[in-house]
């Protein structure tokens, strides 16, 4: 099996951790980045932000403030999930 990609992520404390990117999804024209933290030893929490770029190309993610979007967002999650399945 393919190694994922890992990045360092802050999570609802302020504290680093390590995150596996999972997938970037285009959802009206704008990108986010869909990845999974470990909560334990059995169980991974599915997470998402926006995927921005600045002036200089350089790609950063950012929380999704906006309840409707990130509904819109993690429905849209759950029916790529529920296919695979």
């Amino acid at each position: 099996m393919e190694e994922q990609e890992k990045i360092m992520v802050l999570d609802e404390f302020g504290n680093e951790r390590e995150a596996k990117i999972l997938n970037v999804v285009e959802i009206n024209n704008q990108e986010y980045l869909v990845y999974s933290v470990s909560q334990n030893e059995e169980e991974d929490g599915i997470y998402a932000q926006k995927l921005i770029k600045d002036a200089s190309g350089n790609e950063d993610i950012i929380p999704i403030e906006n309840e409707d979007e990130k509904r819109l967002v993690f429905e849209t999650i759950r029916e790529f999930i529920d296919e695979l399945d």
